[in-house]
This record gives C-alpha cells, sequence and structure tokens, in this order.
C-alpha cells in the first residue's frame, strides 16, 4: 500500500482507500491496526525520524487505547479526525548556533458517542474519534 502524508487530509486519503476495500479485506487492515498500531502507522503514513521515535516512545497504555478505539472505527467504516497543529519552534537564546528546539508535543485521543431520540427524527446516534496533536506553550 503507498503511504500518505502525515497530515488531515493524509488520513482522509488513506481512510477513503481503506474504505474503497471489500468487507474481508477491510478487517484485515483493522486487525492490523489492533494488532500493531505503531506499524501500521509507520507503513501507511510518511514519517519523519523525530515522528517516528515519538511513535516508539509513546506510552503502551496509550498505544493500546489508540489501537482499539481506531480498529472499532475502522471496521465499521467510520471516519477518523485527525486535528494537527504545527510545531513552533524557538532559538536557544544563549548560542543562535544551536539548532531550534520545539516545545513539547501533546497528543489527545478524544472518543465521543451521543444519542438522542425525538419524535420528529426517531432514535440518532453519532461516535466521533478524534487525534489531536499540539504543542505545549512556555511562559
Amino acid at each position: 500500500m503507498e503511504k500518505f502524508p502525515f497530515s488531515p487530509q493524509g488520513l482522509t486519503d488513506l481512510q477513503t482507500m481503506l474504505f474503497a476495500l471489500p468487507d474481508s479485506e477491510l478487517q484485515q487492515q483493522a486487525d492490523l491496526i489492533g494488532n500493531d498500531f505503531r506499524a501500521f502507522l509507520a507503513a501507511h503514513f510518511e514519517l519523519n525520524p523525530s515522528q517516528l521515535t515519538f511513535l516508539v516512545d509513546m506510552d503502551q497504555d496509550f498505544i493500546l487505547d489508540a489501537a482499539s478505539s481506531s480498529k472499532s472505527f475502522i471496521e465499521r467504516r467510520l471516519m477518523i479526525t485527525l486535528l494537527k497543529a504545527e510545531p513552533p519552534v524557538l532559538k536557544n537564546p544563549e548560542d543562535n548556533d544551536d539548532p531550534p528546539k520545539d516545545r513539547g508535543k501533546l497528543v489527545d485521543l478524544d472518543k465521543k458517542e451521543t444519542s438522542s431520540f425525538s419524535r420528529e427524527y426517531g432514535y440518532q446516534h453519532e461516535e466521533t474519534l478524534t487525534f489531536k496533536i499540539s504543542y505545549q506553550s512556555i511562559n
């Protein structure tokens, strides 16, 4: 499979390609997500060395949660959203020759499920899964 840019559009393009697969092939991909989330991301997204290092170093409990949730969404052909801020870069004020430093990266996994009922619209159910990458601000 081709690799996609690690961006909101890249995730959308990957999901569009996955959702075009027959059910059995989609299930194989969902199983890969659930069994080895890190390997799936590395195989399907263009990640630079620092992104790969960050992925490897992520907490295993977070990875397991992300893998389980993502597998469930992909199996049911539900779109996952990625919100990704660009990393701000800071110069070391003491030495202008030092490479710029980035701020602490935060990865949030936001899962929401809502249900409602009205006589006019009947039962309605919605689920969303959003990965948000942001950076800590320095005061």
